[in-house]
């Protein structure tokens, strides 16, 4: 099982739509729990028969997630990056105050020039997703710079809680083409 924590005040329950709208198309299991879960109930869904667990990391220790998704600073980024291992996947939004992070397994999303994860073009039906710099997927295979078009469920005008939860599917490997429809 792969466990995936979130920290947003704002847009966490849209990362996790998208995220279980990702799972669902590619038939994985999942559940996601955005409240708080305490020690024993987290052993129980370590053990259970799902692919991948959504968690809010407002309520868990950050060094139990393989994927971090960072999209609020509320906590400082050095005070975030130390708690976890260099071999979780840091995934956030730089446009919502984060510096550049030196974490070996960063994928920075935002509008920003600065951003490895970014969009080139938005339209009301589609947007492109565009990879700037090359990324090591949890299975550690490698996925070069690319564009993505993707076709979210509803009208593109607000597109960057999409942003982690694409690279997200990318770094997880259910996105395998350079064309996603998100149902």
């Amino acid at each position: 099982m792969v466990s995936i924590g979130i920290f947003s005040s704002e847009d966490k329950n849209m990362i996790n739509k998208y995220l279980q709208m990702l799972f669902t198309k590619n038939g994985k299991k999942y559940m996601s729990l955005l409240h708080p879960v305490d020690g024993e109930a987290m052993r129980t869904l370590i053990s259970s028969d799902i692919d991948y667990l959504i968690i809010d990391l407002e309520s868990v220790d950050y060094d139990f997630v393989d994927i971090m998704i960072l999209d609020s600073n509320k906590k400082s980024a050095s005070e975030i990056t130390r708690h976890i291992c260099p071999s979780t996947h840091l995934i956030y939004n730089i446009d919502n105050g984060f510096p550049m992070l030196a974490h070996p397994h960063a994928i920075s999303c935002g509008l920003s020039h600065q951003a490895a994860a970014t969009i080139s073009s938005v339209s009301d039906s589609e947007f492109i997703f565009c990879l700037q710099k090359p990324v090591t997927t949890l299975f550690g295979n490698y996925v070069g710079e690319s564009e993505l078009l993707v076709r979210p469920p509803h009208v593109c005008s607000e597109v960057e809680p999409a942003l982690p939860a694409v690279a997200c599917g990318i770094v997880c490997e259910v996105i395998k083409s350079d064309e996603l429809t998100i149902e």
